[in-house]
């Protein structure tokens, strides 16, 4: 392996590092925010028992569902949040491993 090859690994493996960092950061505000998501989850059910107490009122059940909608839509957000960076950091510490092997066995 050339010094230049070795290089470019070196600092790939330092922004992939550093990437790492980042997505843990970025996994960690989002368990802190949980309570959030939970609250959502708990408004959705009470949103549901809610429409069923006006269902007498068209315009009423409309809201509740509009807002159900959004609820939802922001509970499924925030799910594939969390896919998303758990799945980006399993990629980067697979990349990591690899370059990690490469500069060990190069």
């Amino acid at each position: 392996m050339s010094v230049d090859d070795r290089s470019e690994l070196l600092n790939a493996r330092k922004k992939l590092e550093e990437q790492i960092e980042e997505l843990e950061a970025a996994e960690k505000k989002i368990k802190d925010n949980e309570d959030c998501f939970y609250e959502t989850h708990r408004n959705i059910g009470v949103l549901e028992e809610q429409r069923e107490k006006y269902s007498y009122d068209k315009e009423m059940v409309n809201l509740l569902d509009e807002a159900n909608l959004s609820m939802r839509d922001s509970e499924r957000l925030f799910e594939n949040l969390i896919a998303e960076i758990k799945e980006s950091k399993t990629k980067s510490r697979n990349k990591l491993e690899a370059i990690n092997d490469d500069l060990r066995y190069k």
